[in-house]
């Protein structure tokens, strides 16, 4: 893959996603997809897909490129830069991504979205 171009391993379940949710569909446009040799992950508004992706079904890949597109939306790297500057030394960047991911997460589970398993939930 060159570098700034479109992601192949997502485009599947991007294709997917307007028949499956036409909200986040709308959002994933605002979003930058790209493939990248590490693990599945997203960098400001960019969503980089790793090669684990390939492995999961297409409902699977479907469910974590939304959630990747909802962290995106929800602008949780700038919040977590942001609340970094303000709590210094107390700001845990761990729990700050575990909340993120169990408030998306269940989200999605509750519209039906699948997700690759273990899924951390804020409810649980």
């Amino acid at each position: 893959m060159t570098a700034g171009a479109h992601s192949r391993r997502a485009s599947a379940a991007l294709a997917r996603m307007p028949e499956i949710d036409p909200a986040i569909a709308a959002l994933a446009l605002w979003c930058r997809h790209r493939d990248d040799p590490g693990r599945t992950r997203t960098r400001g508004d960019t969503i980089l897909y790793g090669p684990e992706f390939d492995a999961l079904s297409l409902p699977e890949q479907t469910g974590l490129a939304a959630h990747h597109v909802l962290h995106v939306a929800l602008r949780h790297s700038g919040r977590a830069d942001a609340l970094a500057v303000r709590l210094g030394a107390d700001f845990d960047p761990g729990r700050f991504a575990l909340a993120c991911d169990g408030l998306i997460n269940d989200l999605l589970l509750e519209g039906g979205h699948a997700l690759p398993r273990p899924a951390v939930r804020a409810t649980e």
